[in-house]
């Protein structure tokens, strides 16, 4: 999937942060990256959560900070697609490293804040009884205007630095991702892979779109990925499949073919592989769970 990068306004005469308190539909959003932190709060949501080369299962309450350009989005479960479930609900805060002024966070009160902004290039995430604790001051952020937005952020910041958090995606992912030429190199493998699925791929014609040969082309993406090429393609066709089932009346077969499978059985068995479920119990099920709602 493509990162792409996003260029926010957030401080202007009127404000210093941005909020947002919504409903998303399925992959609510497309990879992307930005230059700003980002606090990520999942009101109600079920599904994968990917940043950088961390992939993980989204839980209700799950509080995240994305630092500075790292590639990020999350993706919802298929029942959001078919209707069976509330659209999720996500808590969204963007701040620029000096809202509150260049040297705020070099103050010594503030190192451990200082030292969670620069663990958020990798990402953070929150446990959970840190994130039940700040559910209430992340609404009031969201829901107030004026100063009690500053005071409760810093709060919430002050609170997540003083605690035990993970940190998400491989120093080593965070790296590669830094130096503009492996970021560029990434995105255009990307690129190449999202707009041919539907072909027979070679791996001549992925290392000749990348101007790379094919043995440096396998390691570099292996690297930065923590992936092969193949593995990527095929959760890409995968995941368009599943997407062709719910919404579409094509057969199996021909779902398999638009998808770039030229044998149905390969794309049946790579299908159960990352679905755990065959394409027709797919279908099938889904179209139960219409009925009984």
């Amino acid at each position: 999937m493509k990162p792409k990068f996003l260029a926010n306004n957030i401080q202007s005469f009127e404000r210093s942060i941005s909020c947002e308190l919504s409903a998303k539909p399925h992959n609510f959003d497309h990879s992307h990256y930005h230059n700003d932190y980002e606090i990520i709060f999942s009101l109600e949501n079920k599904g994968k959560r990917y940043l950088g080369d961390s992939v993980e299962d989204i839980k209700t309450k799950d509080l995240i900070l994305v630092g500075p350009n790292l590639p990020h989005y999350w993706e919802t479960e298929d029942k959001y697609v078919a209707g069976l479930a509330n659209k999720p609900k996500a808590l969204s805060i963007k701040f620029e490293n000096d809202f509150l002024g260049k040297d705020f966070f070099d103050l010594p009160e503030m190192s451990n804040v200082k030292n969670l902004l620069k663990n958020s290039s990798r990402g953070i995430s929150v446990k959970a009884h840190i994130a039940n604790r700040l559910e209430d001051k992340l609404l009031n952020i969201v829901q107030n205007q004026g100063w009690s937005q500053i005071t409760n952020l810093i709060d919430v910041l002050c609170i997540i630095s003083d605690s035990d958090y993970d940190m998400l995606s491989s120093e080593h992912y965070f790296r590669s991702f830094e130096q503009s030429d492996s970021r560029d190199k990434i995105t255009i493998i990307q690129k190449f892979l999202n707009q041919n699925y539907d072909n027979n791929i070679l791996l001549d014609d992925i290392a000749g779109y990348a101007c790379m040969n094919k043995s440096a082309l396998c390691r570099f993406y292996k690297n930065a990925t923590k992936k092969t090429i193949s593995e990527s393609l095929n959760e890409i066709r995968i995941g368009i499949a599943g997407k062709k089932l719910l919404e579409t009346s094509l057969s199996v077969a021909e779902i398999g073919y638009a998808c770039g499978y030229e044998n149905i059985s390969y794309f049946n068995r790579r299908f159960r592989s990352l679905k755990n479920i065959s394409p027709t119990e797919y279908r099938l099920k889904y179209a139960n769970l219409r009925k009984t709602n």
